[in-house]
């Protein structure tokens, strides 16, 4: 009868939990009733959190991914490797330019599931997604797509630098949507090149021109994360057509190349940077972790999905922050 008890472990091993009244006898203790009052409300709240999942509004966000935003913090990477203070105004205009990217990539995205929905269906996990699904109609998928547009035009008012990135983007996203991602290889250099527009816009925009070392790390992650995505897309029996045109050993090979190109650029960007010091080397130890455990995931378990495994992997979150946090101490107080 108790949530916290076998209503949890029921969600964690996916069986259904049906919660039953309490027979009581009119001698419980205080405790008793203080647990089940905090156990009642609990599965109020998880009832809720199901009824909202159920809803047309979070068929939109789901249909907006806000999980991929976080590629958008490349944005600010030039900032983070900056290596000295900036003002106000550069950090305001960083911010404003992640909100229009974020909202510019979450209309490509509804525009992208709209073209995709037939493959989708077939697809064990994107036949969940709510045009694929029939929660939202392609109608209504076109509106909230242009709606996107609107707020990511009226966000992009606010800082006109960024309207020419902004405009590209857009055009490549839905080039890409509609034939570009059919076409092998040039599919994965698209993707590529909408990393480093993030790193170049957010350097235009805040006035930090990006080194090259940044470019560099940047298209070398893009390569490991992409080529790791197709990787694992192409183990499924159900799959896109264009990945039936990357032979087993190319898909398999290419991580490795992202990996050790990650690495290697990182490396000697510690030991050529400007801001050099002990602690931006040790930070290596975690970079060279967290790739390395990526890989072993990746060949065991497959990583279609990066931004959900940042978010549900504890070790490889640990090495990302141990690495952050070694990074701002070695660039920012050359220690």
């Amino acid at each position: 009868d108790k949530y916290l008890t076998d209503g949890i472990f029921a969600d964690r091993i996916g069986a259904d939990f049906i919660k039953v009244k309490r027979l009581k006898n009119g001698h419980e203790s205080f405790f008793v009733e203080l647990f089940s009052f905090f156990d009642d409300g609990i599965w109020a709240l998880v009832e809720a959190w199901r009824a909202f999942k159920n809803s047309i509004v979070w068929a939109y966000i789901t249909l907006a991914r806000p999980r991929r935003w976080l590629k958008n913090g490349l944005l600010l990477t030039p900032l983070l490797f900056a290596g000295s203070a900036v003002g106000i105004e550069e950090v305001v205009a960083g911010l404003l330019a992640l909100l229009a990217f974020s909202l510019a990539a979450s209309s490509g995205y509804a525009i992208n599931d709209i073209f995709d929905a037939p493959e989708d269906r077939k697809h064990p996990t994107k036949s969940r997604r709510p045009v694929a699904l029939g929660k939202i109609s392609v109608t209504g998928a076109w509106v909230y797509a242009g709606l996107l547009v609107l707020a990511t035009a009226f966000t992009v008012s606010f800082i006109p630098a960024l309207i020419p990135w902004i405009i590209g983007y857009l055009a490549l996203t839905y080039t890409y949507s509609l034939f570009l991602k059919h076409v092998p290889v040039l599919e994965m250099i698209v993707v590529y090149v909408f990393y480093l527009t993030r790193v170049v816009a957010g350097g235009d925009v805040m006035g930090i021109a990006p080194s090259w070392w940044l470019l560099g790390i940047v298209l070398s992650c893009a390569v490991l994360v992409v080529s790791g995505k197709r990787y694992s897309e192409s183990l499924r029996a159900v799959r896109r057509a264009v990945l039936t045109h990357y032979p087993r050993p190319f898909l398999t090979w290419l991580p490795f190349v992202g990996a050790s190109a990650t690495i290697t650029l990182y490396v000697l960007y510690t030991i050529q940077s400007p801001h050099a010091s002990i602690m931006l080397f040790v930070s290596n130890i975690f970079v060279v972790f967290a790739v390395l455990w990526y890989l072993r995931v990746l060949f065991t378990e497959g990583v279609e999905d990066i931004e959900r495994r940042l978010w549900t992997d504890a070790v490889l979150t640990l090495s990302l922050i141990l690495w952050g946090f070694s990074f701002l101490l070695g660039t920012y107080t050359l220690l």
